[in-house]
């Protein structure tokens, strides 16, 4: 197996494929009622605050996931489930079965208004996937894509966001940006988002990224490792052993699409897939 990102068009999810996944999935009228994100009255507007799984198989995918990660998927809708790690929500997982039985991570950027917000993406040059739908419960959510073709989600929650959680293993570390051209990205999002671009050198290598108006960190930016490879807003998950973790994903059912390469941010870096095709990215890192 080698240790170089192979790209594929059944490993990451196009951009018209996602979008018609989606929108079987809320195309119905009778949206089920889900429990409130938070109910504090506060917000991360211009934040990754959720993440959502798109599965054709949920229980396969529960599986992997309690195994690997201990992830506990819990019932509270038709082909919907809630995902808390050591009892705090992180994130969801539905059941879409379309012909391509597609699968894919679609993180969600907390604002104050879904509708407002796509003005600007639109300005921007990108566009809406999916218009604004009411989830009784929850809040405004919509589907979107910057100028590139990378894919996010948008909600402006009724009770408030989560509160930003401590990084654990197991859980959600980071968000980046894979683009194929820089200061086109850098300028959509300071647009769309408000947020400011700020450089760190890191083992040599000056490391873009996009910073909230406190100047905290929020979302990586590089260019994609492959130009066959559409844009993407990946999803890094902090975990103890990144070798010992790929070796279990793959014992798991799941497979590996790079492998932690000594080159490449010291080898704490992997790129996994589980079974049903969701891609993800584990990272082993020190935070003190």
């Amino acid at each position: 197996m080698g240790t170089q990102y192979r790209p594929s068009s059944k490993r990451w999810l196009k951009t018209t494929l996602l979008c018609a996944t989606l929108s079987s999935l809320f195309a119905c009228s009778n949206i089920p009622k889900l429990p409130p994100l938070a109910e504090n009255q506060q917000y991360r507007h211009n934040e990754v605050i959720w993440h959502d799984l798109i599965t054709p198989n949920l229980k396969k995918s529960a599986d992997f996931y309690q195994q690997l990660f201990g992830w506990q998927f819990e019932d509270t809708a038709d082909q919907y489930n809630l995902i808390r790690y050591q009892g705090q929500l992180i994130g969801g997982a539905a059941e879409v079965v379309t012909e391509e039985r597609a699968s894919h991570w679609l993180p969600l950027i907390s604002v104050k208004d879904v509708d407002a917000t796509i003005d600007p993406i639109s300005q921007q040059g990108g566009k809406a996937l999916i218009p604004s739908f009411k989830i009784p419960g929850r809040g405004t959510v919509g589907v979107a894509q910057d100028n590139q073709g990378a894919v996010f989600g948008l909600i402006a929650t009724n009770a408030g966001d989560p509160v930003k959680p401590a990084i654990n293993n197991n859980s959600w570390l980071w968000h980046e940006l894979w683009s194929s051209n820089i200061s086109t990205a850098e300028n959509f999002y300071q647009q769309v988002f408000q947020l400011s671009v700020e450089e760190k050198n890191i083992a040599g290598i000056d490391y873009h990224y996009f910073a909230n108006s406190h100047k905290t960190p929020e979302l990586g930016l590089i260019n994609k490792p492959s130009q066959k490879m559409p844009d993407t807003l990946a999803s890094y998950i902090k975990v103890k052993d990144v070798r010992a973790t790929a070796e279990r994903a793959v014992a798991l059912g799941g497979s590996i699409l790079m492998t932690a390469n000594d080159k490449l941010r010291g080898g704490n870096v992997a790129i996994i897939k589980d079974p049903n095709g969701a891609g993800f990215i584990i990272q082993e890192m020190n935070i003190e």
